[in-house]
């Protein structure tokens, strides 16, 4: 089923059901470039391969206390916080954008082409 949503919903149950339903995610921003904290989940790591340094921090998975203790040490330090923002930023201009993503899927291309 192809669903496209054109509005902002706060009904908790509405939102477990639309997420349990989905396929696939996205996350079309505008603009990038604040703090992330996630989990250890596949991939994550990835993406936040220097965790602060590029941005972010990675907590276990199904640690609640972990998660909640990282997002309120990033809000209750406005200086940390901003470093952060400017480094997620970084992160997402540098590996990221279209120019990043572009260039590496010439590599692969080039690497692969035989």
């Amino acid at each position: 089923m192809n669903m496209n949503m054109n509005e902002y919903i706060r009904d908790r149950t509405l939102i477990q059901t639309y997420l349990s339903a989905a396929d696939i995610y996205t996350l079309p921003s505008r603009h990038e470039g604040f703090p992330v904290v996630a989990t250890d989940a596949t991939g994550i790591p990835d993406i936040l391969q220097n965790q602060q340094l590029s941005g972010g921090l990675i907590v276990s998975r199904e640690d609640s206390t972990a998660l909640a203790q990282a997002l309120g040490s990033i809000l209750d330090n406005q200086p940390w916080e901003d470093e952060l923002d400017k480094k997620a930023r970084d992160r997402a201009e540098k590996a990221f954008s279209l120019k990043a993503i572009g260039q590496q899927l010439r590599e692969f291309l080039l690497i692969n082409k035989s």
